[in-house]
């Protein structure tokens, strides 16, 4: 057994799996904690046998271990490091034992083969990145003792629907970006903080929008006049299509939205044009990011110094096609814009007395 492993010096934690050809392994009883990276990159290694004295799986224990398809996480399991098991891109199921509280930050990032997982009605708290990637999970169960997702928990999944429970309090943003098959945010009615609008996340005052589905099938959508800010990643990867159709290639912000954050609309691919009200004084990092097919933007200020602009909004942008449309009294102070002078075609097409 020592030829397989490195301890600690009182036997209670397995530090380290030396013979990284293995296939199998079985951890023996008495072991308390699998230490950090223990296991990490055994790509050899196709199932393991976990004893009901263990109590903590440590960090990065089980990091692109490849092979690994079978996973018992024991009862007797109380802790679960960030990045467990993060790139096991072959486990298929797990179940998370009640006597786990919280899933940490990207536990099972990358777990692309991930179908199904049971979350236990103890577990508090799902945090950042924890399940992004898992391309093949197309279900989850929110459990009502849940009371916070961590940012970009389910992003890049392939999620068809989401129900957010009245226990939710807090949502790091964006919680489900670009997940394509998305169709609806459905949220429980009394839940205090968060509303779903026609399956889009708002908060509760209507005053935030928070997650557009990625995968909704309209060609405009037009953001409720009650909305101040756009928040990070709302809109992040829109860009359905099917049967040669393309999806939300429109959308209208309305007089009143203060600012849009980063990533707001990053790679919605197939939307060609933004009217960007005068009530707008911030847009953030990459905000279009990747907008492929942006042929127009409006801007609607007349004095344009009053917006502050990441020097990135429009990253992967081709600015050489796409044209800016301006008011007259803000056509001089654009072109000496360190952003959006990198137009190549800025044109007044109304004053600044029109309506968007």
């Amino acid at each position: 057994m020592e030829k397989t492993f490195e301890w600690s010096e009182d036997g209670k934690v397995l530090l380290k799996l030396l013979d990284k050809g293995a296939t199998e392994i079985v951890v023996p009883e008495g072991v308390e904690k699998i230490g950090n990276e223990a296991f990490k990159k055994c790509s050899s290694l196709q199932s393991i046998s976990l004893p009901n004295s263990l109590t903590t799986i440590g960090e990065k224990a089980f990091c692109k271990c490849i092979s690994l398809t079978e996973l018992h996480i024991p009862d007797s399991v109380t802790s679960i490091g960030d990045y467990a098991f993060w790139k096991c891109t072959g486990i298929v199921h797990v179940n998370v034992p009640r006597s786990v509280n919280t899933i940490g930050r990207g536990v099972f990032k990358d777990c692309e083969s991930l179908v199904s997982i049971h979350i236990p009605d103890n577990v508090k708290s799902i945090g950042d990145l924890a399940f992004w990637h898992c391309k093949s999970l197309a279900s989850i169960e929110i459990p009502e003792s849940v009371t916070s997702i961590g940012m970009n928990a389910f992003s890049y999944g392939r999620l068809e629907s989401v129900y957010i429970p009245a226990s939710i309090t807090a949502m790091g943003e964006p919680p489900f970006s670009t997940c394509w098959a998305l169709k609806n945010i459905n949220v429980a009615s009394d839940n205090p903080h968060y509303v779903s609008i026609d399956g889009v996340l708002f908060s509760k005052d209507m005053e935030r929008i928070i997650a557009f589905p990625a995968g909704k099938k309209v060609e405009e959508y037009r953001i409720p006049a009650s909305v101040l800010s756009i928040e990070r990643g709302a809109f992040s990867g829109c860009s359905p299509y099917e049967n040669w159709h393309m999806y939300f290639t429109k959308v209208h912000i309305p007089d009143g939205v203060t600012s849009i954050g980063a990533y707001a609309f990053a790679w919605c691919r197939f939307l060609q044009s933004i009217d960007i009200p005068a009530s707008v004084t911030s847009i953030g990092m990459s905000a279009f990011e990747s907008c492929e097919c942006l042929q127009t933007v409006y801007f609607r200020h007349q004095d344009i110094r009053e917006c502050e602009i990441d020097a990135e909004a429009f990253k992967r942008v081709d600015l050489n096609k796409c044209t800016l449309c301006v008011t007259e009294e803000n056509l001089e102070a654009c072109r000496q814009h360190p952003v959006l002078s990198r137009f190549k075609h800025i044109l007044t097409s109304f004053s600044s007395d029109e309506n968007g």
